[in-house]
């Protein structure tokens, strides 16, 4: 199976499969849900011995906003390719911390859609390190031409 951003390719800093120095966020769907996988680095720190919250929000943007056009991709019964004739970007996003996010521990993220509506998409996501839910967003996402 393909990652949304693998069929879709872009520059975008958090999940751009042509940013080499991104963040490389890769998301696949399971069923409903989609999910990403991804461990935090030594250098991802808040400055202690957990994860700069900054990047979990990136991470949830980026997971959520692919989320979004896949969804409405096969909602619309179109194809996701390099070429699409849409693109979704963020209007609002919500970020609450449960719990500090442990470093070198890989983050499972777990986003569904909540409601589309015309042009947009809101979007509930969940991180979780070791089956603790640690971060819970919540984005309104808007579809915009590409």
């Amino acid at each position: 199976m393909e990652a949304i951003q693998d069929q879709i390719r872009s520059t975008c800093y958090g999940c751009g499969a042509d940013n080499e120095h991104g963040l490389q966020v890769k998301t696949f769907w399971d069923g409903e849900v989609a999910t990403c996988r991804w461990t935090p680095e030594a250098y991802h720190n808040s400055g202690g011995p957990s994860v700069y919250g900054g990047l979990l929000a990136s991470l949830i943007d980026c997971h959520c906003c692919n989320t979004a056009m896949a969804a409405v991709c096969g909602a619309e019964g179109q194809e996701l390719t390099p070429d699409i004739k849409m693109w979704y970007v963020t209007a609002t996003l919500t970020v609450d911390y449960l719990a500090p996010t442990p470093l070198g521990v890989e983050l499972e993220l777990r986003a569904s859609v909540d409601k589309i509506e015309g042009r947009k998409a809101w979007i509930n996501c969940s991180v979780l390190a070791e089956g603790t839910e640690c971060v819970r967003g919540r984005g309104l996402f808007v579809r915009v031409k590409a």
